[in-house]
């Protein structure tokens, strides 16, 4: 029985080093080299995830909500929004939301989610080092301003 086809065969280089991180990665995704790849470039290229947003508009709390469930964040007593080890990256949602729109995560006019802005799910905690740092520049972060109970 013959492969069925996904496309057009593109053939590229990658250095060695880049290779095996490619195939770390889709070993813990239980994927082949070239499904990880074909996943990684549509979400470099979509500006929303079509699953989630195609066809609406929706509220900057709304995509955030989003890329916390992608990222595998959780909720804290408080409301608070966690990483995947518990450590706090946002007060609240709402905070979170400002600062992924302000990196420029959110297309414009609440038009999904412009992926190929955000740090990738396999680089370990970028995410939510991304929205800490932007959120301690202003202030924002209980880090900085030490009011976090």
């Amino acid at each position: 029985m013959p492969r069925p086809s996904v496309g057009e065969r593109v053939t590229t280089r990658l250095p060695e080093d880049l290779l095996h991180r490619v195939d770390a990665a889709a070993a813990r995704w239980a994927q082949s080299r070239a499904e990880w790849l074909r996943d990684a470039a549509r979400d470099a290229v979509s500006i929303q995830a079509p699953r989630y947003t195609e066809g609406r508009r929706r509220s900057p709390t709304e995509l955030a909500r989003i890329v916390a469930r992608d990222s595998g964040w959780q909720w804290g007593p408080d409301d608070e929004v966690l990483d995947d080890g518990g450590q706090v990256i946002a007060f609240t949602i709402e905070d979170a939301a400002v600062a992924m729109q302000e990196l420029g995560w959110f297309a414009p006019e609440a038009a999904g989610l412009a992926w190929g802005a955000i740090p990738h799910l396999f680089t370990g905690g970028e995410r939510a080092g991304a929205i800490r740092e932007h959120l301690d520049a202003d202030g924002r972060h209980p880090s900085v301003n030490g009011s976090y109970r």
